[in-house]
């Protein structure tokens, strides 16, 4: 590793440390011989470490020679961990999200600990010898690199997907013996003991490596990710993991590659609620729930109940509260969002969705600066994180820079695809800038896109910047009967600012019942 990345490094740790219970200041990236960013200073920690709580960073095993068919074993495994240890109520554990970031980093273990504020770090390996795989785990301190804790354990696949399990009960064994932060009633609780996994070794499999193609977040893998969901429940129809996988994946596609909301939500919906029926506990599940209910069904009471409930099942995971933060923030809690949104970023120091939708809190509360500010750290750890761009540009819309919006517009399209969604800002852009013909040669553009769904909502806002209120009003009205999910946005989302007070407009706020009395969120009806 190149002496300007590893003394960047430095830095950070010096920041954390002198910090203590503040934050440290964001400064631009700075780029390693071998292309990888590296942080010029730290991201704004979330806080000191939990005097309760053990927080742990759990690595995707490495692969000595690395061959395709274990990737998404290796992955798949230190995810389950995650959500097996998260789920236990005594651990703290960073999200799957920024542990993927931090390694791209390329700045060891050690320095991984600091910069995800982890008191322990767990890393290993895994090797294929034909049909036989070795996998090796080390738990370590997060200060020093000590070694702490460690497991090997050699069997076929069956074997290997029991590991999670064995190796949960392992670091609770250890960590209820030597943190002293656990209480003596936590150390004198019983481990939970797993129930013997029944699902075959070709089943889990396939689940695997259709959270692997998932957690890439594009189209294609989402797509990807439900072919390989099917092949698991093909085989082990009462797979619950995969019913909840393939919930989320259903649900993303109608943002992510435009599938039209009446196809994919209740598909989402059935495969979520089928997840829950055969496990309760199934927190991921719970939190598609509540997205749905949410942004298709409308109805905020379920949906909040559902996303408070993933919280509950899982409190050292972050999708329950990213979740429910969103929510909170549509509605106009922004109080109650902060918190909930600050716990998320805990856990997920590093996730770049996290972060956006965090920003994006403060876009809808009219707090330009803190989220331009926020979007503009995103930006700083990955320039071509396209959901970041997009956001900006509506903030500097709002702020009276459609010029500038465009330019992040363009950016976005070009590194991330696109999309309907995306078009329909960019047009919206061009007609804020008083482009009339531009913003309507993007709309000629996006009738050409078929059979994708194209937002009746997000094209309002085209109509609102060309000076046509009716036309954005008869689009809204086209809305509700198209179940667009963007109409969650509709009370904040700042270019709708132009239609409040016209009677149609509150009518519609009303019939949505997303908003409470009068289309106000719960805080300000209260």
């Amino acid at each position: 590793m190149a002496s300007r990345p590893l003394l960047s490094f430095i830095v950070v740790a010096l920041l954390l440390i002198g910090a203590g219970l503040g934050f440290a200041t964001l400064q631009p990236l700075s780029t390693g011989d071998a292309g990888r960013p590296a942080l010029a200073t730290a991201p704004d920690p979330p806080g000191p470490r939990s005097t309760v709580l053990p927080r742990i960073a759990v690595l995707p095993f490495t692969d000595s020679a690395p061959q395709a068919d274990l990737a998404a074993l290796r992955h798949g495994i230190a995810e389950t961990l995650m959500q097996r240890l998260g789920s236990s109520g005594e651990v703290d554990v960073v999200g799957r999200d920024s542990v993927g970031n931090a390694l791209a980093l390329d700045i060891g273990t050690a320095n991984i600990a600091v910069l995800l504020n982890a008191s322990h770090v767990l890393d290993g390996r895994m090797l294929l010898d034909g049909d036989r795989i070795t996998l090796e785990a080390i738990l370590m301190d997060g200060d020093s690199g000590a070694p702490l804790w460690q497991a090997r354990h050699t069997g076929d696949r069956a074997t290997v997907q029991r590991l999670p399990d064995v190796l949960e009960q392992g670091i609770r064994a250890h960590l209820r013996t030597h943190s002293p932060g656990q209480s003596s009633e936590k150390n004198d609780a019983p481990l939970r003991i797993a129930p013997p996994v029944e699902v075959p070794a070709e089943a889990h499999t396939a689940y695997l490596n259709g959270r692997f193609a998932a957690s890439r977040r594009t189209a294609e893998g989402l797509q990807r990710s439900l072919v390989w969901y099917a092949r698991a429940l093909e085989i082990a129809p009462d797979h619950a993991a995969s019913w909840a996988g393939m919930a989320e994946s259903r649900q993303l596609l109608v943002w992510y590659a435009g599938i039209p909301p009446h196809e994919a939500f209740p598909q989402a919906l059935k495969a979520a609620q089928r997840a829950l029926d055969i496990d309760p506990g199934q927190a991921g599940a719970a939190a598609v729930l509540g997205l749905v209910q949410w942004t298709y069904q409308r109805d905020p009471i379920a949906a909040e109940a559902s996303m408070r409930r993933a919280v509950a099942l899982n409190p050292g995971g972050a999708h329950g509260y990213h979740a429910l933060g969103q929510l909170l923030a549509a509605t106009g809690r922004m109080s109650e969002a902060e918190t909930v949104f600050a716990r998320a970023v805990a856990l997920e120091p590093l996730s770049l969705v996290v972060r956006t939708d965090y920003a994006t809190a403060h876009l809808f509360a009219g707090e330009l600066e803190t989220a331009v500010s926020l979007y503009d750290y995103v930006l700083e750890l990955d320039p071509n994180f396209a959901l970041a761009r997009v956001f900006l540009a509506i903030a500097h819309i709002k702020s009276g820079q459609p010029v500038q919006a465009i330019g992040e517009l363009e950016h976005a399209i070009r590194v991330g695809g696109r999309a309907p969604l995306w078009l329909a800002v960019l047009a919206h852009a061009h007609a804020s800038a008083g482009r009339a013909a531009e913003a309507r040669a993007v709309l000629g553009e996006i009738d050409g896109v078929a059979p994708a769904f194209i937002s009746p909502a997000a094209l309002a806002l085209v109509e609102i910047a060309l000076g046509d209120r009716d036309a954005a009003l008869d689009l809204l009205d086209r809305a509700f009967a198209k179940g667009d999910p963007f109409l969650i946005y509709l009370q904040v989302y700042p270019q709708f600012d132009g239609l409040r007070g016209d009677p149609r407009y509150d009518a519609l706020l009303e019939r949505s019942g997303l908003f409470g009395a009068n289309g106000r969120g719960s805080d300000a009806a209260g």
